[in-house]
C-alpha cells in the first residue's frame, strides 16, 4: 500500500472548503491585538491569547530588536552545546523567583517542554495519571513516555482517587499531571483536592498553567495561585506565547530535578535554543506584568463583562473561571458557520470542533485581553447576538435554552388508539397537557432523531404499542416505570424512561434500577437533564445503583453501541448515534460489561475438526438432535424456558421466567421463529440444550418504516422469502451437561441448517466480553466481532 493513500483519502477539509466554511488558517494583514486586518477590512479580535495585551506594547518590541541588534536572529545550536546566552539564564533566574520554585529551565516552545518533560520524568514502571480534557501537548508527552497512562474523568475527584487506590504497583512512581485552565472549556483544575489526595497517596503534582499564568491569582502566577496552593505543586509548567507576547515554554521546580531534565531531556538538548527575541520579549513581558498589576484588574473586568452578558443573551457556555468564554454550539458545522459569519460581521473567533472536544460539544472560544476597548467589546457582543439568532443558537428552542423533563403517561389499551401509519419530524407540541398526544410524542421520537441515518430499521407501531401498554406488557405485573421527555422551548428534543423490576431484584439481593429508551438529539445538555430525571426517579424509590442502557426485556434491547456503527442493527438488536457513548461517559457512568457481536459467513467451508468433534458428540449413546415443532410450539418454548432458567441464574438482569413470561414471550417470538433454525438436544430422552436462529426480519422492517398494514402484507410475506442474514440469538446448555460437546454440535447443526435453507451470512450475539472460551472458539472459526456493545452504571 502506498504510504500517501491516507492522504489521498483525507477529504474532510476539502468539504468544509467546498461548503465556502473552511475557518483555519486565516490570514492577519497587521499585528494581532484587539483588532486585526483581515480581508481587508478592520476586525475585532476575540480569539487571541494575548491576554495582558503585551505582543505590541512599545516595550516589548523595543527588547526584541535590542536583542536581534547584540546576538542576531539565532542562537545557532541547542542549549545543551553552544546555544545558551546570558537572556536564557537571566529569564530562567527571574521565572524561578516570579514561581517562588527553587529553578526553572527555558524550552523552545511550550508543546515540547511538556513533551520534554513527561517523556524524561515518568519511565518504565512509572504511572503518569492525565485528566482526560489536558493538553495535547501533555497527551503526546505522556505517550511518548515509556510509563503506563492513566486518564480520570475531567476535574472528576473520585474517578481520580479510585485510580490512584487500585494501582496494583504501590510502590510505582506516580505523577498526576493537569492544566491549570483548561484551554478549551476555561475551567480550572479542582487543585485544593487534587493536592490532599496526590499527598495521600505518595504522587507527585505537575500543573500546566499556560493559560492561567498572568491571568489568575493574585501577582498573575496562575491557577495555583488563585487557589492558593502553589506551594504544593511539585512542577509547573508555564507558556510565553500567552500572556508573555513571545513563543517558548519553561519548567519551575527543585532545582534537582531541573539538573536532571537539562542532562536527560531529550526535547531540550535535541532543539535548537529559543531565539534571542524570543527570549528578551518574554523577559520584559514578565517585567511589565510584575510593575502593573491593573492589567490582571482590567482584564478580569473584560472577561466578567463579557461573560455577564453572552449568558443573559442565552448562549451555553462552559463554567469557566479565566480568560476564556466558550460558547457551546453543538454541531460541527452550525459552529463553522458561526465561525464564517462573524467573520462577515467583522469579529474573529475559533471554532473548535471533534476531536478537540467531544461530539456534541463543539463550540466557538472566545479570549479576552486587557487592552480591549469596551466599544469593541460591545460591538462584538452585538454581533454575537445577532448570528447566533440568526442560527437559532440563542432564542426560545435554541440548545442553550432551559431544557424541561415532562412526565408521560404510560397508556392502557394504547392499542386500540394504533399511531398513523405516516410519522412527519416532531410536531411543536401544540397540546402540551394532553397525555395521549405526549405518549405520541414520545413513541415517535426516534423517527426525528434518525430522519438521515441510513442504518436504523424502524421498529414496528405495534410492538411499540404494546411495550408501554401496562395491560399487556407483562412487566408490569413486577415492575414500575415511568417515561419522560425532554423539551427545550416547544422543540422536543430526548426521552427516557426510568423502572425498576422489583422480581429481578429480590432475586439477585440489590437496590437496582435501569434507564432505557434513551433517545436524544446531538445536545449534551438534554441528555444530562434526562440522564438525570431517571437518576432522580430512582433515587426517590430508594435505588442505590442506575444501569442502562436497557428495555424491560433482553428481547427489547439491551446496552448502548460503541463499536459497528456502519452496520445496521440485526432483528432485536438496539442501535443508537455514535456520540451516545460519550454521553453517558460525560455524565459519569461507568463500564459494567461490554457485549459483542459476530459477523459470520454461513457458507464458508465448516472446519474438519468441528465437524469431527461433532460427529463425536453425536454418537454418544442417547444424543439426538430434533428441530422446533410448531405443533408443540408451547411446549418447546417451555423446554427453552426450563433451560434458560438453568443455566442464566446469574447472568446481569435476569430474572427466572414464569408461565406468565413463557405466554408473553412465545407470542413475541412466534412470528418471527423459523422452526427449522431451532435445534434441541435430547439426551436420553430429555431435552437438555438448545439453539436459536432468526431470520433478519430487520432486512424487510426497514422498508416499511414501522407499519405493516392489511395491504402490505403480501409485499411482506414476499421480502421475508428473500431474506439472506440470520442471527444466532440464543444457545443454552444445562450446568450438568456442559464440556460435553454439546455447544459445538448445536453450533455447527445450526449453520448446516442455514445453509440448507439458502442463508449466506448471520450474526452471533450477545456474547459477554468476560466469555473467553466462547469468544476464542468463535473467533478461532472464523467468527469476526464487529460491534461491541456497553452496558453502563452509577452508584446513586
Amino acid at each position: 500500500m502506498d504510504i500517501f493513500e491516507k492522504a489521498y483519502n483525507y477529504h474532510a477539509a476539502e468539504d468544509v472548503r467546498k461548503l465556502g466554511l473552511y475557518p483555519y488558517f486565516r490570514m492577519n494583514e497587521t499585528a494581532v491585538d484587539t483588532t486585526t486586518i483581515m480581508n481587508g477590512r478592520r476586525t475585532v479580535m476575540i480569539g487571541s491569547n494575548n491576554y495582558l495585551g503585551l505582543t505590541s506594547h512599545p516595550e516589548v518590541k523595543e527588547a526584541a530588536i535590542k536583542a536581534v541588534e547584540k546576538y542576531g536572529t539565532g542562537c545557532t545550536g541547542s542549549r545543551f552545546l553552544n546555544g545558551t546566552i546570558d537572556l536564557h539564564v537571566e529569564l530562567e533566574e527571574k521565572l524561578a523567583r516570579f514561581m517562588k520554585k527553587e529553578a526553572a529551565l527555558v524550552y523552545t516552545t511550550g508543546f515540547t517542554t511538556n513533551q520534554g518533560v513527561l517523556s524524561t520524568l515518568v519511565q518504565k514502571g512509572d504511572v503518569v495519571i492525565s485528566d482526560r480534557t489536558n493538553h495535547a501537548s501533555i497527551l503526546d508527552g505522556c505517550r511518548l513516555a515509556y510509563g503506563k497512562l492513566i486518564k480520570f474523568r475531567h476535574n472528576d475527584m473520585e474517578d481520580l482517587e479510585r485510580i490512584l487506590v487500585n494501582l496494583k504497583d504501590k510502590e510505582a512512581g506516580k505523577l498526576v499531571i493537569v492544566d491549570g485552565v483548561f484551554s478549551m472549556e476555561g475551567d480550572v483544575a479542582d487543585l485544593k483536592h487534587i493536592m490532599p489526595l496526590a499527598e495521600k497517596y505518595g504522587a507527585r503534582v505537575m500543573v500546566d498553567e499556560a493559560h492561567g499564568l498572568g491571568v489568575l491569582g493574585k501577582y498573575g502566577r496562575g491557577a495555583c495561585e488563585e487557589l492558593g496552593v502553589l506551594d504544593k505543586a511539585d512542577i509547573v509548567m508555564g507558556t510565553f506565547s500567552k500572556a508573555f507576547a513571545s513563543v517558548g515554554g519553561f519548567i519551575a521546580t527543585e532545582a534537582r530535578v531541573i539538573d536532571f531534565l537539562k542532562h536527560n531531556s531529550r526535547a531540550f538538548i535535541f532543539q535548537a535554543a529559543p531565539p534571542p527575541a524570543a527570549v528578551a520579549s518574554a523577559l520584559k513581558a514578565l517585567e511589565i506584568l510584575q510593575r502593573e498589576p491593573e492589567r490582571l484588574v482590567k482584564l478580569r473586568q473584560n472577561v466578567s463583562y463579557m461573560l455577564k452578558e453572552i449568558k443573559a443573551y442565552g448562549f451555553r457556555t462552559w463554567p469557566t473561571e479565566s480568560a476564556i468564554i466558550p460558547i457551546i454550539i453543538g454541531e460541527d458545522l452550525k459552529t463553522f458557520q458561526f465561525s464564517k459569519m462573524l467573520e462577515e460581521e467583522g469579529v474573529y473567533v475559533n471554532p473548535v470542533v471533534s476531536p478537540a472536544v467531544a461530539p456534541g460539544w463543539a463550540c466557538i472560544r472566545t479570549s479576552y485581553t486587557a487592552t480591549h476597548k469596551r466599544e469593541e467589546l460591545d460591538f462584538a457582543l452585538e454581533k454575537l447576538k445577532k448570528v447566533g439568532t440568526a442560527l437559532g443558537i440563542i432564542g426560545p428552542n435554541a440548545p442553550g435554552a432551559p431544557v424541561e423533563t415532562v412526565p408521560v403517561p404510560m397508556s392502557t389499551g394504547a392499542r386500540k388508539k394504533a399511531l398513523p401509519r405516516t410519522f412527519p419530524l416532531l410536531p411543536k407540541d401544540k397540546d402540551k397537557d394532553k397525555g395521549e398526544n405526549l405518549q405520541k410524542t414520545f413513541l415517535k421520537l426516534p423517527w426525528a432523531i434518525y430522519r438521515q441515518d441510513k442504518n436504523w430499521v424502524p421498529p414496528m407501531i405495534t410492538e411499540l404499542e404494546t411495550l408501554f401498554d401496562k395491560e399487556e406488557n407483562i412487566f408490569y405485573e413486577h415492575g414500575e416505570a415511568q417515561a419522560f421527555l425532554a423539551k427545550r422551548g416547544s422543540e422536543v428534543v430526548g426521552r427516557i424512561v426510568a423502572a425498576i423490576d422489583h422480581r429481578a431484584n429480590k432475586n439477585h439481593g440489590e437496590e437496582a434500577g435501569f434507564f432505557g429508551f434513551f433517545e436524544v438529539d446531538r445536545d449534551y445538555g438534554a441528555a444530562e437533564s434526562l440522564l438525570h430525571t431517571a437518576r432522580e426517579w430512582l433515587t426517590e424509590r430508594g435505588m442505590k445503583v442506575m444501569r442502562g442502557p436497557m428495555a424491560f426485556s433482553q428481547l427489547d434491547g439491551m446496552g448502548c453501541l460503541v463499536e459497528g456503527f456502519d452496520f445496521p442493527p440485526a432483528i432485536m438488536m438496539p442501535y443508537n448515534p455514535e456520540y451516545y457513548p460519550e454521553f453517558y461517559d460525560t455524565y459519569g457512568l461507568q463500564k459494567v460489561q461490554d457485549l459483542y457481536a459476530y459477523q459470520l459467513d454461513a457458507k464458508s467451508a465448516i472446519p474438519k475438526r468441528l465437524e469431527k468433534l461433532a460427529e463425536h458428540t453425536h454418537q454418544k449413546e442417547g444424543v439426538e438432535i430434533r428441530r422446533l415443532r410448531m405443533s408443540r410450539f408451547r411446549r418447546d418454548m417451555a423446554t427453552i424456558m426450563e433451560i434458560l432458567n438453568d443455566i442464566n441464574s446469574e447472568e446481569l438482569g435476569f430474572t427466572p421466567l414464569t408461565k406468565r413470561d413463557l405466554k408473553y414471550f412465545s407470542a413475541k417470538l412466534k412470528p418471527v421463529i423459523e422452526p427449522d433454525l431451532v435445534n434441541f438436544v435430547e439426551v436420553q430422552g430429555k431435552a437438555v440444550a438448545f439453539s436459536m436462529l432468526l431470520p433478519d426480519y430487520n432486512e424487510v422492517l426497514k422498508r416499511f418504516n414501522g407499519h405493516v398494514g392489511v395491504t402490505d402484507m403480501l409485499k411482506f410475506y414476499l421480502y421475508s422469502k428473500k431474506i439472506k442474514t440470520v442471527r444466532f440469538t440464543m444457545l443454552g446448555v444445562k450446568k450438568a451437561y456442559r464440556r460435553r460437546g454439546l455447544e459445538t454440535l448445536l453450533y455447527l447443526k445450526s449453520f448446516q441448517n442455514a445453509k440448507e435453507l439458502g442463508y449466506s451470512s448471520g450474526e452471533l450475539s450477545w456474547v459477554p466480553e468476560g466469555n473467553k472460551a466462547i469468544t476464542k472458539a468463535i473467533e478461532s472459526n472464523g467468527g469476526k466481532r464487529y460491534k461491541v456493545y456497553r452496558v453502563y452504571e452509577l452508584k446513586i
